[in-house]
């Protein structure tokens, strides 16, 4: 069995900027998105409904996320936003909905590394021209990618960055390979799954599947 194993996809995504991480003077080359070579982007198996809660929940989360500050999670030294068990998340009056909150892993690197100036990010360049990278925005067709573990599934929420060049047109996501080799190792290893084009694992998922693999295990 031939399996096809990256970090970060080729497929499509419909990517949207997110002016709060965007210094105004930056604003009106954001018109000129379409001229962008984007890599790695998004599966669209991951996309939600129009009116889905999820999306909804991406959003509010993604707008907190934009206001440019370390996000609250980091400072707790966690990547992770857990819901609320069952029993708590009903107390106090709580809707339903609060039910369907899924775990997302951050994936945020510039806040970890030094920045630069004019939102350039330090030690982060364009694996093209070598050019230092800027932060662009986040993803928004789909909003993160869905990672299947053990027992459930979490989603991969990351950032998105493009090349501060004025002649190099890339666009990258955090969790594209490219990005992922430039970080410290103690970072990468915090990376949590494994990405290919059409679907996505964690990691430990991965390390049960291998054996399998190994010892052609199959239907």
């Amino acid at each position: 069995m031939k399996m096809y194993v990256s970090i970060g996809g080729t497929e499509e995504d419909n990517f949207e900027d997110n002016s709060g991480f965007i210094d105004d003077e930056n604003k009106d080359e954001e018109v000129e998105s379409e001229e962008e070579e984007d890599e790695g982007e998004e599966d669209n198996s991951d996309r939600l409904p129009e009116n889905s809660y999820l999306k909804t929940y991406f959003e509010d989360l993604q707008a907190r996320l934009a206001r440019g500050k370390c996000p609250a999670e980091y400072e707790r030294g966690t990547f992770w936003i857990e819901p609320l068990n069952p029993f708590f998340a009903l107390k106090n009056g709580r809707p339903v909905n609060t039910l369907y909150q899924p775990r997302v892993f951050l994936w945020l690197p510039h806040y970890l590394l030094e920045s630069g100036l004019n939102n350039k990010v330090k030690n982060l360049k364009c694996h093209k021209c070598k050019s230092s990278l800027e932060i662009k925005g986040f993803n928004k067709d789909p909003h993160a990618r869905r990672i299947v573990d053990l027992s459930s599934y979490f989603y991969l929420m990351s950032t998105r960055y493009r090349c501060s060049s004025k002649t190099c047109p890339t666009t990258l996501n955090a969790h594209n390979h490219e990005i992922i080799e430039q970080l410290p190792l103690e970072l990468q290893m915090e990376f949590p799954a494994i990405l290919t084009a059409n679907f996505c694992v964690s990691k430990t998922v991965a390390d049960l599947l291998r054996p399998c693999m190994q010892n052609s295990v199959g239907p």
